[in-house]
């Protein structure tokens, strides 16, 4: 059952004023964007959009569409608003990819994907210890 299907099924159910609002907040909650002429209507998964006309930067990351409506925050401050991400998204590539499980690899391919993957983990625990050694050093200045 689709988002879509969702509110028409609703709608007749939920018509009353007394309950309208929470229709009105319901669809807000979907993404349901009435009246707007983009194509992306509802929060769709990153899936389904095309980033073939999207920014780019590096290998995985894409802009979102410009018509693409970006999900409403409640309880952002305004440091939030400097700092948080709303225009950039990782997309799957290479051995991420699902869509790239048709292509069939040979034992190069494969172990160059496993290579990879190893070293991407291998990056993640070095990042991991810098950042906890980063944390500790002034602790251990502050106790000597």
């Amino acid at each position: 059952l689709s988002a879509s299907e969702l509110l028409m099924v609703l709608e007749d159910m939920m018509n009353a004023p007394a309950v309208r609002e929470v229709f009105e907040e319901l669809k807000l909650f979907l993404g349901i964007r009435e009246g707007s002429s983009s194509k992306y209507r509802t929060n769709i998964p990153m899936s389904e959009i095309d980033f073939t006309d999207c920014l780019s930067c590096a290998t995985s990351y894409r802009s979102l569409p410009k018509d693409y409506p970006v999900p409403l925050c409640s309880g952002r401050t305004e440091l939030c608003d400097q700092v948080m991400n709303d225009e950039w998204v990782s997309v799957p590539s290479g051995s991420e990819d699902y869509n790239y499980t048709h292509y069939r690899k040979n034992q190069y391919e494969e172990s160059l994907f496993k290579c990879e993957d190893d070293r991407f983990e291998l990056d993640m625990l070095i990042e991991t210890n810098a950042s906890a050694i980063r944390v500790i050093e002034p602790l251990l200045e502050e106790s000597e």
